[in-house]
């Protein structure tokens, strides 16, 4: 179950989605996954140590 998604608007086709403390870079035009499953902190190293590393609820572009 996912329990957060995100799309940068400059990656069109790409939304990053989050369960617990891992997130999958996901690409529709070829549905794929481009990066991960990997820790969130891996992905999103400033958010190592903070309360974010351990899961993400909400997320705005």
């Amino acid at each position: 179950m996912i329990q957060e998604s995100l799309n940068r608007s400059r990656l069109k086709d790409d939304v990053y989605l989050f369960r617990a403390d891992q997130d999958v870079l996901y690409q529709f035009g070829d549905d794929t996954a481009r990066v991960g499953p990997q820790a969130v902190e891996v992905g999103w190293p400033g958010l190592k140590g903070s309360q974010f590393a351990e899961g993400i609820d909400a997320a705005l572009p």
